[in-house]
C-alpha cells in the first residue's frame, strides 16, 4: 500500500504534520522516536507511522537506524514479519508507515504472567518462522524480546523493530561490533563481549523469551547490569519445572553459552518444536503458513 504525498495533510497531533496522513494519537514514545496510530487520507484502514524529529533531539545515527529498519523490513516478505508501507520525510520529520497490530506486544501480554507450554510452543514457532525469513535474507534482528513481537490477533504475531539489525551480506561472514547492541536482558553472551554475530544471537534472545512466557519472570536477574552480563555470560542454563519441563531441550538448545552448542538456524529450532509438539500431540501447523504466498 502507498499513500501519496501529495494529499494535502491534515495536523491531528500536536506538533505534528505529516502529508498524506491523519495522526489519531500516541501509541508509544521512546529515546529514538514517537509512535502513532494513523490512517491514511481517504483510508479508513489503521496503520502505524514511526515518526522521528530532524533536530537537536536526533541524532545522524537515529535517522540512519529509521531509514535503516525500513530498508531491511522491505526486503523480508513474511507472514510474521511487520508490514510496512512507506518511508518519507515531512516539514522537520522523518517517518515510516507500517502495519498496525492492534493487540499490543508480547511484552503487555506477559507483565509477570506466563502461558501455557503449548502455547509458548505457537507463538515460538512464529517467532522461528520470522526468524527464518529474515535471516535467510542475511538479516539480523539483533534486539529480539517480547516488546518486538507484536499481536496481530491472540494467536499470530509478527518481528518488529528492525533499527538496530545487521545485514550479513555486507560482511564476507558476519558482523562485529564495538558495543553492546539491544536490549541486556536479551543479550547473548558474544553480544555481550562485543564479538562477532550471526543468525544464532537471535536464537539466544528466543530461548530468554521462551523462558520469559512459561515462568513469567527473566533467566537472568542481578541488581547491576554487570552482574546481568556476568550471568549470561556464565550462569548455568536454569532448569524449568512442572508442566513446562518438557521444553527443556528447546531451552537449553536456545541458552547455550557457546553458538556452537545452540541450535544452529531457525530451520534448526522449528524442527526441535515440532518433534516436542508432536511427543505432546500439540498442534503444529505445516511450515507454509509462515510464509506469504
Amino acid at each position: 500500500m502507498e499513500i501519496p504525498q501529495t494529499v494535502p495533510s491534515r495536523r491531528s497531533a500536536p506538533g505534528i504534520t505529516i502529508p498524506g496522513y491523519d495522526l489519531k494519537r500516541r501509541l508509544a514514545t521512546g529515546t529514538f522516536g514517537s509512535v502513532f496510530l494513523a490512517t491514511g487520507l481517504g483510508d479508513p484502514q489503521p496503520i502505524a507511522v514511526k515518526v522521528i524529529r530532524h533536530d537537536s533531539r536526533c541524532s545522524a545515527n537515529d535517522l540512519v537506524r529509521l531509514m535503516r529498519e525500513h530498508e531491511l523490513l522491505s526486503r523480508l516478505d513474511g507472514r510474521h514479519i511487520v508490514r510496512v508501507f512507506e518511508r518519507g520525510f515531512a516539514e522537520d520529520f522523518a517517518y515510516i508507515a507500517m502495519e498496525y497490530c492492534a493487540h499490543g506486544d508480547l511484552w503487555q501480554r506477559l507483565q509477570g504472567r506466563c502461558v501455557a507450554p503449548a502455547q509458548a510452543i505457537a507463538i515460538l514457532r512464529q517467532i522461528g518462522l520470522g526468524l527464518a525469513v529474515a535471516h535467510g535474507q542475511h538479516v539480523i534482528h539483533r534486539d529480539l524480546k517480547p516488546a518486538n513481537v507484536l499481536l496481530r490477533n491472540l494467536n499470530t504475531v509478527a518481528l518488529a523493530d528492525f533499527g538496530a539489525a545487521c545485514d550479513l551480506g555486507l560482511s564476507k561472514m558476519s558482523i562485529g561490533q564495538s558495543k553492546v547492541v539491544g536490549t541486556p536482558a536479551y543479550a547473548s553472551p558474544e553480544v555481550i563481549r562485543c564479538e562477532e554475530v550471526d543468525c544464532r544471537t537471535d536464537l539466544y534472545s528466543a530461548g530468554i523469551i521462551l523462558y520469559q512466557m512459561v515462568t513469567g519472570v527473566l533467566p537472568y536477574r542481578a541488581p547491576s547490569l554487570a552482574k546481568i552480563f556476568k550471568a549470561h555470560m556464565q550462569a548455568p542454563i536454569p532448569k524449568l519445572k512442572g508442566p513446562p519441563a518438557v521444553l527443556q531441550p528447546v531451552l537449553d538448545g536456545l541458552l547455550a553459552k557457546d553458538p556452537n552448542d545452540r541450535f544452529q538456524s531457525a530451520e534448526e529450532l522449528l524442527a526441535g518444536l515440532e518433534w516436542i509438539a508432536h511427543q505432546q500431540g500439540w498442534p503444529f501447523p505445516p511450515r507454509d503458513d509462515g510464509l506469504i504466498q
